[in-house]
């Protein structure tokens, strides 16, 4: 019945020692899933016909592949299969669509559905099979999530049966005694194989080159791209070749390079390694390219026409490009801004499309790294790196998970469970790389008790979870209400938002769009490794498609205001305000908080009054500051930050002064208070107290305060007409010698100089009449020169 589903005559080394156990290997291992999976599928037309299995991949595109691959084969058996991950499935009962017998998916998706057990308990006890691909990604940031999931089917399964499968790693043992047999009495069975097995032999050669400690990483490619044509010319034996960059500016320019080389080496008659490489003979491969043109370069690349292909590393993954030799351009590519190393996932992927073994017998594959990375990649590509669990960094956060689930329930429970891990396996052996005490007299079980205690108490300390008797046992453990709500909703990597209005499958351009615009806005990290895929990068369509959507945005306003339409209005302008990409929202709350919220308060604490002979004194308290923290806003070197400086006038009601004070607005973060004291003449008058920034309109206050005083203790004011006599008498309190007695007013009158006004002059001139002369000049008016006299 299953022989169809294999398409060739007979069964490698490999698979055939596999055959009767069905273990892993690294060889042909998707063949030895097909038979776990027709083993499976045998014994359940006996014993339980709704037996399902589960395939976990660590990427999106691999779930896919094999969904194609199995949908493909077993779909004419009868035999449904259904792909679960984040971009075709929702949450709820409805996950598992028509599939009866195979989910595929990767380690995130299925702790997010086992979380929730209760829910999708019936379907979960019938899984029957675990098959875990590139269990390897344990030593990388999330083989947490992957040790979490298996230790939890492990715990909650109904026999369970285990197949994983790892790239050679010299402590495979641990792994196989963390899984642990049928009998729990012992490691499971573990097949290893060498490079013996391998139907394809593959030659690795690692070369580092020597990068100065000022040369950045364009520079440093520059330097790759240069020693690249010579690497080829080394080892190339006129086959196919694929060069991996890290991005898509380093794809062209390394083609060009090779291109210009490859010309130069011709028209010298130098050794060419691949004798027909025409102009065309050399293609590049990336996401920016369209899929007709990334199509046309694989069918070129498969016929031979293009010898050469340069790809970056999104190739490597969903795209079946055979080659002999393959060639990693640096080990480092660009995330999130940031430069930082290839996962060792990622490494293999590439490395494993050399030598495929129903293309060639041998491959060749080439890693050029910096001269300090050299033995680290030795040792990775000759299976010497130690698998080390990544638990510790995240523990209280599964450990929350576990509680909420009901895997734990008390001190004891969490105990067992935190050593049913491969982090206890592993904790034994290597114990400074989890930096654990240094107590000597300590033993593993101690210290892997106090690790769990920790947890509990940091977990009680955030009121997740609460440490007391329940139930009468003492000790229990129960999640809190805080501690169900991060435990459901899969709030456990802390990288992203869950996307907020969830697609079932992305069959349009306009579901692509939309998926894209809440993963942006949701902050969600576009670049990671897991969005990439050999069709699309996803962080580069996003870019193109918000240089649109504000103007889309503003269209859908001026619709809604043609139409009138109220809703559609408001939601429209709120689109185009906030179709900012993070951190808009952060820098938008900044910058509020750089406007000040100031506050005052006024205090009577005196007052002074004279019965209505002078005005009346009071004394107050001026207390003002800032409601909220005040942010000093981001200003240009030459732009005037006088949004820090703070005015406070203090005024009467009809705009008589009273008083003035200028502050720094920082120091208004911590209110201040001082004293002011106010002479109020009229019973109509208040105190009016003004606070405002320099530079920013509209954040000033204003409050007054009107003390309660009797209007008798004001001065009265004298409103009656004055006579004619007194209109005389005015002004004369100005003259000193007024109440003189000795001074007549005849002698007064002689002191005072003669004074003859010139009346013929113009009165609005401005200089004083010359006073008259007392007598004639004694002597003749002398002539000057210019004929006139003096």
């Amino acid at each position: 019945m299953y022989r169809s589903l294999f398409k060739f005559g007979v069964f490698n080394a490999v698979q055939s020692s596999c055959f009767d156990h069905v273990s892993p290997t690294g060889s042909g291992k998707t063949v030895i899933f097909e038979l776990a999976i027709i083993r499976m599928l045998t014994k359940a037309r006996e014993t339980n016909p709704l037996a399902k299995c589960v395939y976990m991949s660590p990427t999106k595109a691999l779930c896919s592949e094999r969904f194609r691959d199995w949908s493909t084969k077993f779909d004419p058996l009868g035999i449904k299969c259904c792909e679960l991950t984040g971009d075709t499935v929702q949450f709820g009962k409805g996950v598992w669509g028509d599939a009866k017998n195979a989910a595929i998916m990767y380690p995130e998706k299925w702790d997010s559905l086992t979380r929730n057990w209760k829910g999708h308990g019936q379907t979960l006890s019938t899984i029957q099979l675990f098959l875990v691909d590139e269990v390897h990604i344990l030593n990388e940031s999330r083989g947490s999530t992957l040790e979490v999931v298996v230790s939890r089917m492990k715990r909650n399964g109904t026999e369970v049966r285990f197949l994983l499968v790892s790239a050679t790693v010299p402590n495979i043992r641990d792994i196989a005694s963390w899984i642990g047999n049928s009998r729990r009495d012992g490691p499971s069975l573990c097949f290893e194989f060498g490079e013996e097995f391998r139907p394809c032999k593959l030659t690795r050669h690692i070369y580092g080159i020597q990068r100065g400690q000022s040369q950045n990483e364009f520079s440093f490619n520059k330097i790759l791209d240069f020693r690249l044509f010579s690497l080829i010319q080394k080892h190339a034996v006129d086959k196919p070749i694929l060069v991996f960059c890290s991005t898509r500016s380093g794809v062209l320019a390394t083609g060009q390079q090779l291109y210009k080389e490859y010309t130069d080496a011709e028209i010298k008659k130098q050794s060419v390694p691949w004798r027909q490489l025409a102009s065309i003979g050399i293609g590049v491969h990336h996401a920016g390219l369209n899929l007709d043109d990334r199509r046309a370069i694989e069918d070129l690349y498969l016929k031979k026409t293009l010898r050469l292909v340069v790809a970056t590393s999104t190739l490597a993954v969903g795209v079946n490009l055979p080659a002999h030799m393959v060639v990693i351009k640096g080990v480092k590519t660009f995330q999130n801004s940031v430069t930082v190393e290839y996962s060792d996932l990622d490494i293999m992927q590439m490395l494993g499309r050399a030598g495929r073994p129903q293309f060639d017998k041998d491959g060749i594959a080439i890693i050029m790294c910096e001269t300090e990375l050299e033995e680290k990649y030795r040792n990775l590509v000759q299976g010497k790196t130690i698998l080390e669990s990544g638990l510790h960094a995240n523990l209280s956060e599964h450990l929350n998970s576990e509680v909420a689930l009901g895997t734990i329930t008390d001190l004891p429970s969490a105990k067992t469970w935190l050593r049913g891990s491969f982090l206890f396996q592993r904790i034994q052996q290597n114990p400074k790389f989890y930096a654990l005490g240094k107590e000597d007299n300590q033993t593993w079980e101690e210290r892997v008790d106090e690790m769990v205690m920790q947890s509990i108490n940091k977990l009680q300390e955030t009121q997740l979870i609460d440490y007391h008797a329940t139930e009468g046992r003492a000790g229990g453990l129960a999640s809190t209400e805080f501690g169900d709500i991060m435990s459901k909703p899969l709030n456990k990597l802390r990288t992203h938002n869950d996307i907020r209005f969830s697609i079932k499958r992305l069959d349009k351009p306009a579901d692509k769009v939309f998926l894209l615009l809440q993963a942006i806005l949701g902050g969600i990290s576009l670049n990671s490794p897991e969005y990439k895929s050999a069709d699309s990068q996803p962080n580069l369509e996003a870019l193109g498609i918000f240089r649109h959507i504000s103007r889309i945005a503003r269209a859908l306003v001026e619709v809604a205001i043609v139409k009138k339409l109220g809703s559609q209005v408001k939601c429209g302008l709120e689109v185009y305000l906030l179709n900012r990409r993070p951190p808009f929202g952060l820098d938008l709350m900044n910058s509020l908080k750089s406007f000040p919220q100031y506050f005052i308060k006024l205090k009577e604490t005196g007052t002074s009054t004279y019965g209505g002979e002078s005005q009346v004194e009071v004394s107050m308290v001026i207390e003002c500051g800032l409601n909220a923290e005040w942010v000093k806003p981001k200003t240009g070197k030459h732009k005037a930050n006088g949004a820090s400086m703070t005015s406070i006038l203090t005024v009467t009601s009809d705009m008589v002064f009273i008083d003035y004070r200028r502050i720094p607005t920082s120091l208004l973060n911590e209110s201040k208070t001082f004293d002011v004291t106010a002479q109020l003449d009229k019973p109509s008058q208040s105190i009016v107290v003004y606070i405002a920034s320099e530079s920013l309109a509209g954040v000033g206050v204003i409050e007054s305060y009107k003390p309660n005083i009797p209007v008798q203790e004001f001065p009265t004011v004298n409103t009656r007409p004055l006579t004619a006599v007194e209109q005389d008498l005015v002004g004369l309190d100005d003259d000193p010698d007024f109440w003189n007695m000795a001074i007549d007013d005849d002698e007064k009158e002689d002191l005072k100089p003669a004074v003859v006004k010139d009346l013929t002059r113009d009165r609005t001139s401005g200089q004083q009449p010359n006073p008259s002369p007392s007598k004639a000049p004694d002597t003749p008016p002398k002539k000057m020169p210019n004929g006139k006299y003096q």
